[in-house]
């Protein structure tokens, strides 16, 4: 793509996950390993002495290529009893938001999203990936996942599954309100600001922002650990509201600016991972990035625009995105290797 090296090819021994860290029980009856922030006072100092790290690391050539996924993959759960009410906001509203589950529908996509999932980690031409799953810890995104590792078997999993704090749904503090409350909270949102505007009792999109960064930059750690293997992928499965503010992060752009984006239950987001010389050389040490692919570039409507005002395609944002990293200007989430 644009002469960029796309770096899917280095193949590592993998370390199995140690027996010593916490588990807790799913809601399938499986042990799940307990998430990365699950203090998330902590979780927030860890994360700014991480990025500080990031940049301040020399990026020298390395002896041996830093182990970071082939791929990382965020899923929105399944149509859950909230989003069949989206209107009313009757469920959010009757039941906390953490136990509203699948509707029969929503089951059915997630069943569909394991299929498709199974289709990238499996290609019918190429050698098969294994992969590491992630999940917020509501019972939508808990029940999606079961469903989608039903076509996944377990010599193709990265050890356990990891259930996180961090990756739940925006907190808007429904649950216990009036119709009328609720509907007026909205209108106050767009009124002071979208980004800015906190619900009562809940959150506003700049915390949810902040919470993303939060959980990348423990990610960023996670991967030094050496569990995950070049060829792998990270799979998410998370919440919309969580899931754009993730893909924001990764691909350096400010909550500013936010455009409302309908994302269909059980959608993908794809970034495929490409090495890029910090200085334009193919002999020199170099970084990595994650870039969406053509399908998730499509959704995500605030990336970088020509200025006739129309979308660039794939590979002029994954261009323009490689030409920030080698300056080190604010940009994607860089690894260095």
């Amino acid at each position: 793509r644009h002469g960029l090296t796309s770096d899917h090819t280095h193949t590592h021994r993998r370390r199995e996950q140690p027996p010593w860290r916490p588990r807790v029980r799913g809601c399938s009856g499986r042990d799940m390993v307990v998430g990365l922030g699950h203090v998330e006072a902590i979780a927030a100092f860890t994360a700014v002495a991480a990025v500080v790290l990031a940049v301040a690391v020399t990026l020298g050539t390395s002896k041996r290529q830093r182990r970071l996924p082939a791929r990382i993959i965020l899923v929105r759960h399944g149509e859950s009893k909230g989003n069949a009410t989206t209107a009313t906001k009757e469920e959010y509203r009757r039941t906390q938001d953490h136990l509203i589950e699948l509707t029969e529908l929503g089951q059915q996509q997630a069943l569909e999203a394991g299929e498709r999932l199974a289709r990238i980690l499996h290609p019918s031409s190429g050698s098969a990936t294994r992969a590491k799953f992630f999940v917020s810890p509501y019972a939508r995104c808990r029940h999606t996942l079961d469903a989608i590792l039903s076509a996944v078997p377990p010599e193709a999993r990265v050890g356990e599954v990891t259930v996180d704090n961090l990756l739940r749904e925006f907190d808007r503090g429904y649950h216990g309100q009036t119709h009328d409350d609720v509907m007026a909270w909205n209108l106050a949102r767009r009124e002071y600001g979208m980004c800015q505007y906190r619900f009562q009792n809940g959150e506003s999109l700049e915390d949810v922002y902040a919470r993303a960064s939060t959980w990348v930059a423990l990610f960023h750690s996670f991967l030094d650990l050496g569990w995950v293997g070049c060829d792998d992928t990270v799979v998410i499965v998370c919440h919309a509201g969580l899931m754009l503010q993730v893909a924001k992060r990764l691909l350096g752009q400010p909550v500013e600016g936010f455009k409302p984006t309908t994302l269909p239950n059980c959608a993908f987001f794809v970034f495929e991972r490409y090495t890029v010389p910090t200085d334009g050389r193919a002999d020199s040490s170099s970084v990595a990035c994650y870039a969406p692919d053509p399908a998730t570039h499509d959704i995500l409507e605030w990336l970088p625009r020509k200025s006739d005002g129309t979308l660039t395609t794939a590979g002029e944002a994954t261009e323009a995105a490689h030409r920030i990293v080698r300056s080190m200007s604010p940009g994607p989430l860089v690894f260095p290797l």
